[in-house]
């Protein structure tokens, strides 16, 4: 097979805004920060960037494979959303709930979670079915998490929002 499956606990994924050529090129500091911290703790991280740019087709080979039953949990960045006009939204959320449901649908143990300083101001409309939303420098508060999660503990609260007793 052309495409082997890449055994990796934590998927990050992050998106592009078309506002101007920087932030096209520009990878969040944020999104990388997290995946250091979380490769420092021995547990495999991913970082899928431009997330919003690809096709539907290329997202499910994507998903295919790097996600499995290692994952443990699928994030996302939301640190370029607040420059998105309303198309850049439709499609990226489009994209971001399509890949939510492909989880929930075939891997419903995998923890999603959001980060980044737009994610709580679309939770209610925009994004759906996130256990948990990071907020800050949640470096530490997003490893005992996934510790949690690894070791199956009961889940510590994130920094920010938990839907953990919503069954989301």
């Amino acid at each position: 097979d052309k495409y082997r499956m890449i055994k990796t606990n934590v998927v990050l994924f992050n998106s592009i805004t078309t506002l101007s050529q920087i932030h096209k090129t520009t990878r969040t500091w944020g999104v990388h920060r997290i995946a250091t911290e979380i490769r420092k703790e021995g547990f495999t991280c991913r970082v899928i960037n431009f997330i919003n740019s690809f096709s539907f087709e290329e997202i499910n080979l994507i998903l295919d494979t790097v996600i499995s039953e290692d994952t443990k949990i699928v994030g996302f960045s939301s640190n370029f959303w607040a420059w998105y006009d309303d198309a850049d939204l439709d499609n990226t959320f489009e994209k971001i709930n399509y890949i939510i449901d492909y989880v929930r649908n075939k891997f419903p143990n995998i923890k999603i979670i959001a980060g980044g300083t737009s994610s709580t101001f679309y939770i209610s409309t925009k994004l759906k079915k996130v256990n948990a939303i990071f907020q800050g420098f949640a470096e530490n508060s997003l490893i005992k998490y996934l510790k949690a999660i690894a070791n199956n503990k009961s889940l510590p609260l994130p920094s920010s929002y938990s839907s953990e007793n919503e069954n989301a």
